[in-house]
């Protein structure tokens, strides 16, 4: 079986299609899920990060990715709070909140490209992240054997409880030029997890 392969951003293709409505849909779904929570931190988010598509009032909106373009405010939906886009790995950051809506869209860590000690140590630093969360929303494509994998990892590790268990597919034209894109992984699993 071949070995599943996913570029970085800034390589010779791009995901266009995370600019897609069909696919932004799922951003408006997290959002959704989170509007009880004081404090949203996201990992991952590039294109789409969870900020736009928030619709509360929150303390604190957080988006960590490698490669999202930084971003510092103090208002969102014209109330007070703080929030960063930070280029980082969710390791590097320091800041989490005490508790936290956290979201993983298109789960993948890419661990599939490094050692087992590596990845081991990648977890490890992942546990306290995802426990410290009070409701996580969670999603993986499902013919994305690495996302599916840190998915059940992810609802393994916490032992939260599935309030929403939903797959989505994605059908049709994108109404976005995929010429230089990826092809989409259009079958998406979406998980709600509840502490």
């Amino acid at each position: 079986m071949a070995k599943e392969t996913m570029p970085t951003p800034g390589g010779d293709k791009e995901w266009a299609y995370l600019g897609s409505r069909a696919f932004q849909s799922r951003y408006a779904l997290a959002a959704w899920q989170l509007e009880d929570v004081d404090h949203i931190v996201e990992i991952g988010g590039y294109r789409t990060p969870i900020t736009g598509f928030v619709r509360t009032p929150k303390k604190s909106v957080t988006v960590i990715d490698p490669h999202i373009t930084p971003l510092s405010a103090e208002t969102l939906l014209g109330q007070p709070c703080k929030v960063r886009h930070v280029p980082a790995f969710f390791q590097d950051w320091k800041e989490y909140p005490e508790s936290y809506g956290l979201v993983l869209l298109g789960l993948d860590f890419e661990l599939y490209e490094v050692s087992r000690k590596l990845r081991a140590e990648i977890l490890d630093q992942f546990v306290p992240v995802v426990r410290a969360a009070s409701r996580i929303v969670m999603e993986a494509a499902t013919d994305w054997t690495a996302s599916r994998w840190l998915a059940g990892w992810v609802e393994k590790t916490t032992g939260y409880r599935r309030s929403l268990d939903l797959v989505i597919e994605m059908q049709g034209d994108l109404g976005v030029d995929l010429s230089n894109s990826w092809p989409p992984l259009r079958k998406r699993h979406l998980i709600v997890l509840d502490r």
